[in-house]
């Protein structure tokens, strides 16, 4: 898998967040199943983030995993 480095600033990164817990719920709602969604999530709100003076923005690396569950 090749690995991406996104620039968000934090409005971008809590409108990625959202989305894709929306997607998930969606996905709940139609009894399918979430787990692809969920890694995503899980990526995006456990990435150790670098802020970046210049535009304030952050940088999203994706290095660890850990376990959970959304509601």
């Amino acid at each position: 898998m090749k690995k991406i480095k996104i620039r968000v600033d934090d409005f971008e990164l809590r409108l990625i967040i959202r989305a894709l817990v929306e997607w998930r719920n969606s996905l709940l709602k139609e009894d399918k199943p979430t787990e692809d969604v969920d890694g995503l999530l899980i990526r995006f709100c456990t990435q150790p983030i670098q802020l970046n003076s210049e535009s304030h923005s952050r940088m999203v690396f994706k290095k660890r995993r850990s376990s959970g569950y959304f509601t």
